[in-house]
């Protein structure tokens, strides 16, 4: 709820004005405009964490994404891959490098990393997160095949995706759905069908 959210914003900010060097407050304040869209503002927030607290090394990744959305992909691969340097099992961060370096051409690359993420596995049966960790992995993975021509695994993908954001949100059913929440996810769907049916 996005009431709610600039309600936490208010009492997070007035926080700051008692200790601006607070880390936990800063990363709060970057997550709340993570969630509102505002991307820039995240990282304004996520970066005084770090100068704060270099040794948290988990805001690493939540900037990184912040960074990948305002397309500055060189940048948010560095921070993911330093992310990853610290905790080897951040999916997210997976994600996000394997974004960022199909976005400068390396789709290959993209794809070792999304494999990566299979050898833990078992973290990932044990996490609340999984449908959506899986719907997002699936969905890069489709789009990465998509570069690369690749257009049956792809499509193969896509529908993997689509299962697991179904799973992850059992009373939102069918394409329609998840096309209404990711233009991107109808894109790749509808890029995937077709060139797999030209190449057919």
């Amino acid at each position: 709820d996005q009431g709610r959210i600039a309600e936490a914003i208010d009492a997070l900010q007035q926080a700051t004005t008692l200790d601006p060097t607070d880390a936990p407050t800063q990363f709060a304040l970057g997550t709340c405009y993570t969630k509102l869209s505002d991307h820039q503002s995240a990282i304004k927030h996520f970066e005084k964490c770090l100068e704060s607290n270099p040794s948290l090394f988990q805001v690493n990744g939540a900037l990184a994404e912040a960074f990948e959305r305002t397309y500055q992909y060189a940048a948010a691969a560095d921070l993911a891959r330093t992310a990853l340097e610290h905790n080897p099992k951040d999916v997210f961060a997976s994600i996000t490098l394997a974004r960022c370096l199909r976005h400068m051409g390396q789709a290959e690359a993209a794809l070792t990393v999304l494999d990566g993420i299979d050898w833990i596995d078992a973290s990932l049966k044990a996490s609340a997160n999984t449908s959506a960790i899986r719907q997002k992995s699936d969905l890069e993975r489709a789009r990465c095949l998509l570069d690369l021509e690749d257009f049956s695994p792809a499509f193969r993908s896509f529908e993997k995706s689509n299962a697991a954001y179904r799973e992850a949100h059992p009373k939102w059913l069918g394409l329609k759905t998840l096309f209404q929440q990711d233009i991107w996810a109808q894109r790749t769907y509808v890029d995937a069908l077709s060139k797999r049916s030209r190449k057919a």
